[in-house]
């Protein structure tokens, strides 16, 4: 189910791809070793927690839409076949 703001869906499929085609320990190699040249001191421990859970906030994600467009598509199946009987009630 597409957003109705195309960014904010450009955004979310750049950081589902980023975080699910990346291998875990490389994105935990990068947060412990880049966030710090970057300016932001943190812990290995909030690293790996934040890493942790962007990760799974990816497969997450992706879980979820894939359960909304099985039930999108249930209920255009389900609508279909009622017309379809709904013609054959009238023969």
């Amino acid at each position: 189910m597409p957003f109705k703001n195309k960014a904010v869906e450009l955004i979310a499929r750049a950081f589902i791809k980023i975080f699910r085609c990346t291998p875990f320990m490389v994105q935990v190699y990068l947060a412990y070793y880049g966030l710090p040249a970057l300016g932001l001191n943190v812990s290995a421990f909030s690293t790996g927690v934040i890493i942790l859970g962007m990760y799974t906030a990816a497969y997450t994600a992706v879980i979820l839409e894939s359960g909304t467009s099985a039930l999108f598509q249930r209920d255009s199946l389900k609508l279909h076949m009622q017309w379809e009987c709904q013609d054959l009630k009238q023969w």
